[in-house]
C-alpha cells in the first residue's frame, strides 16, 4: 500500500494515533453516522501493514460505511476489518 503524506506547514509529515494498542492489533474507535477511508485510516492502516499488524475499526451499529472505506477493506482484506457495536466503549 503507497499513502501520500501530507505535511503541516513545518514541512513535519502528519500522523495519527490508534485509540488503542494490543497484540499487533491496532484499535481506532469513531462514533459517526458515515466513515470514509480519511487520512487517518489510511496511514494506521499503512503503520499496521508496516509492523505486520492488523487495524480494527470499531463503529456503532449504524455507521454507514462509504465505497472509499469498503473499497480499501476490500483491497487489504486480511489487514483491515470493521467491527459494529450496539454500544461504544
Amino acid at each position: 500500500m503507497t499513502i501520500k503524506y501530507k505535511y503541516t506547514k513545518y514541512q513535519v509529515a502528519r500522523t495519527a494515533k490508534a485509540d488503542a494498542f494490543s497484540n499487533n492489533k491496532w484499535y481506532l474507535i469513531k462514533c459517526c453516522d458515515e466513515l470514509r477511508a480519511t487520512y487517518q485510516i489510511k496511514i494506521l492502516l499503512s503503520n499496521a501493514i508496516s509492523k505486520k499488524g492488523k487495524l480494527i475499526v470499531k463503529v456503532k451499529k449504524e455507521c454507514l460505511l462509504k465505497n472509499d472505506l469498503k473499497q480499501l477493506m476490500k483491497e487489504n482484506k486480511s489487514k483491515i476489518l470493521c467491527k459494529k457495536h450496539s454500544i461504544l466503549l
